[in-house]
């Protein structure tokens, strides 16, 4: 484990990095172009690595392997998870390829499985959950829709073990405006569902962290656009701004308010 995610994070960003409130849901959107691995490092890192509390964090993905992780959380946030304890990875990708898809009761069972390992070796731990892309499903499980994973994330995020929850999801063009009715476009049923969830999610966040690309296209000295507003369950307390960033090549990131 490693302290150095401080050094590597701006100042700005920090209170948003804190451990929310107990039951609480953080969104995180993205673009196909701009990805937001960066911030979901720093979320873990800030988990693992906060002295006040015995957190562990469990990283559920269903877009990404161990290994791109391991590098990720490493580059981004300086934490080695191979000496990492109190970090655990349930890696979902091959259920969300797979021709046989895994029924929902069972995807729950699984899950919930790997939320009481990770609390298994101290009673009083909780777990940061972090569920990464599971919108895939809406795209891969036709018997899944918006309003089942919906239900499926609040019983996980209500698991007595959870404290709170951190969800990354994409927000591109076609999954947003899918949401505002178009009588020269008809969204496909894929579109139509993924924006259901993105706007149901939103509605259930304290707080929404958006990154997207630039509006005049690519930058070399800026990697997109970050923004964070308050979700439908925050509060007043939630300061909402927007910024430029740049993601070095070492991971460290500079943001300009």
């Amino acid at each position: 484990m490693a302290s150095s995610h401080r050094n590597r994070t701006p100042s700005a960003l920090e209170p948003y990095l804190d451990l929310p409130a107990e039951q609480s849901l953080v969104l995180l959107t993205n673009t196909l172009g701009c990805s937001a691995n960066w911030l979901t490092s720093r979320f873990a890192a800030s988990a693992i690595n906060d002295p006040s509390s015995s957190t562990s964090v469990l990283l559920v993905s269903w877009m990404r392997d161990l290994v791109f992780w391991k590098d990720e959380l490493r580059r981004a946030a300086g934490i080695d998870v191979s000496r990492t304890p109190s970090f655990h990875f349930l890696d979902l990708l091959s259920e969300s390829l797979s021709p046989n898809p895994t029924s929902v009761s069972a995807l729950e069972k699984k899950i919930t499985t790997a939320i009481t390992q990770a609390t298994a070796s101290n009673t009083t731990t909780k777990t940061l959950l972090i569920l990464d892309y599971p919108s895939l499903l809406l795209a891969t499980t036709p018997t899944i829709t918006s309003i089942v994973l919906s239900n499926l994330l609040l019983a996980l995020r209500s698991h007595p073990s959870v404290l709170s929850t951190l969800l990354t999801t994409p927000a591109d063009g076609p999954f947003v405006s899918a949401s505002l009715p178009d009588v020269n476009v008809a969204p496909t049923p894929v579109e139509s569902e993924s924006a259901a969830f993105t706007v149901q999610q939103a509605h259930a966040a304290c707080t929404v962290l958006s990154v997207r690309e630039l509006d005049t296209g690519a930058a070399r000295d800026v990697s997109g656009v970050l923004r964070v507003t308050k979700g439908g369950d925050g509060d007043a307390e939630v300061k909402e701004w927007e910024g430029l960033y740049l993601v070095g090549r070492d991971g460290g990131v500079k943001i300009v308010e």
